[in-house]
């Protein structure tokens, strides 16, 4: 890393005067224009950068965010957080921010004071307190993890928009599965024991359209990722003919478990994921399912919440954006004959 004092020896003055020069300040500078002129030159060709701490302890600003992940060996290896979080990433270093995972109940590695704020990208519900001791300290935005019940301080736009993005998606993909003639379809809910949203508005539309339609919940633990309640109902003797899964990760071990009995995708069976890529997982071709533009919201969200900390727009000010959403038909799923 280039220091002051490379930049003094190859301009040819003293570290004092590179100091004053390279300081950001608006004090008189005790050096002549010709002096200044080749300081800020070798610096310039050197590639100097002040020390973002050095910076810091001047205007009271780290340029930090901090990001808290619960349970980040679960939340990171699942592919579609991954990218959430390398997105968010990309957002805040395109305002000049460096991200932190940040360790709540861990004080000695987790000092507010290194932060100018706090992302909750995914945490548990006795993480409350925790983030409520947090919120008291620096701006907090709480993200897709946010907990269970509000949290005092926590500005948390997530639910409301995750709810109405699903919505989104379970209209969709119920019409879009009934107009391929699917009348026996298996709704895939990761998460286990609660309720599952998509059901009442795909018995909704079946009733509008005068179907009958038999719908099977199928829970599990998304945690866990080994999905064995989806695998124990794959080894049924009659299958439904198609599945509507939670991603394309899901989606793809349906399609590996079916291919065990000698099924195939989408000749026998259809597979519909709730949230596709733009181009495959992991190598893999991608799924008929829905993309949604998350990236677009993801990016905005950051903006705004960057606003904030610098004073620029009020928490009341931000405005969440609706995500776009539409089906990506690739070859997973096929008209259905009676």
């Amino acid at each position: 890393m280039v220091t002051a004092r490379d930049v003094a020896r190859r301009a040819g003055v003293s570290d004092t005067i590179v100091s004053a020069v390279l300081k950001p300040t608006h004090a008189p500078l005790r050096c002549s224009q010709e002096t200044r002129v080749k300081v800020l030159k070798a610096a310039r060709e050197l590639g100097y950068k002040r020390h973002p701490l050095y910076t810091a302890m001047r205007t009271g600003r780290t340029h930090i965010i901090g990001i808290y992940i619960a349970d980040a060996s679960t939340l990171l290896s699942h592919p579609h957080a991954a990218y959430g979080l390398s997105n968010v990433h990309a957002a805040l270093t395109e305002r000049g921010y460096s991200p932190l995972i940040a360790s709540l109940d861990k004080p000695e590695i987790c000092d507010f004071r290194l932060m100018d704020g706090l992302i909750i990208l995914d945490c548990r519900r006795d993480d409350a307190p925790l983030i409520e001791k947090a919120a008291k300290a620096l701006p907090t935005f709480g993200w897709t993890g946010t907990p269970y019940e509000p949290v005092n301080g926590v500005y948390s736009p997530s639910k409301a928009l995750n709810e109405q993005a699903a919505r989104v998606n379970h209209e969709i993909a119920a019409k879009y599965l009934y107009d391929l003639g699917h009348r026996s379809i298996a709704l895939i809910e990761p998460w286990g024991g609660m309720a599952n949203p998509a059901l009442p508005i795909f018995r909704r539309i079946a009733e509008e359209r005068g179907l009958k339609a038999e719908l099977a919940e199928v829970f599990d633990h998304l945690s866990k990722r080994t999905y064995s309640r989806v695998m124990q109902f794959l080894d049924r003797n009659t299958l439904p003919t198609a599945f509507y899964a939670l991603d394309d990760e899901v989606a793809h071990r349906i399609i590996e478990k079916l291919s065990w009995r000698g099924q195939s995708v989408p000749r026998d069976v259809a597979v519909f994921s709730r949230q596709t890529d733009m181009a495959g997982t992991d190598g893999a071709s991608g799924i008929t399912g829905i993309y949604t533009d998350w990236p677009a919201v993801w990016r905005s969200l950051v903006n705004q919440y960057v606003d904030v900390i610098e004073g620029k727009r009020t928490v009341e000010q931000i405005e969440v954006p609706t995500p776009s959403q539409r089906v990506m038909d690739r070859d997973t799923c096929a008209r259905r004959t009676a």
